[in-house]
């Protein structure tokens, strides 16, 4: 699973409050890309999405290229074959660097999907 690491070196009420908000973002990037594919989720989006602040999201991420970024790596980690299909059919290097075993359950989905 992908972890936003909150302010380092800072835990306990605050940490926890980060911690839970950078996953509802992500988990809101997550849904968007399957609806509008990863490349084409922005700040905007997830922060309409979640009802918090496009900053707060920028907070989160530093970027849209950082939340795309995020997104796919999460994708990757939970094994969400409709989002990692998208990136192995842009040859994103993050994809063709995942493990042979998610790679080809992407392309699976990939065929599936024709």
């Amino acid at each position: 699973m992908t972890k936003l690491i909150p302010y380092a070196g800072k835990e306990g009420p605050t940490s926890d409050r980060v911690a839970d908000r950078n996953e509802r973002a992500l988990t809101a990037g997550l849904e968007l890309a399957k609806l509008v594919g990863f490349q084409f989720v922005t700040l905007q989006m997830v922060a309409d999405q979640t009802g918090m602040s496009k900053a707060s999201i920028f907070n989160c991420f530093g970027g849209s290229v950082p939340l795309k970024r995020a997104v796919l790596r999460a994708a990757i980690d939970r094994g969400i074959m409709e989002i990692v299909a998208q990136g192995l059919a842009d040859r994103h290097p993050m994809v063709l660097a995942a493990p042979e075993s998610v790679r080809q359950a992407a392309v699976q989905h990939l065929a599936a999907a024709e």
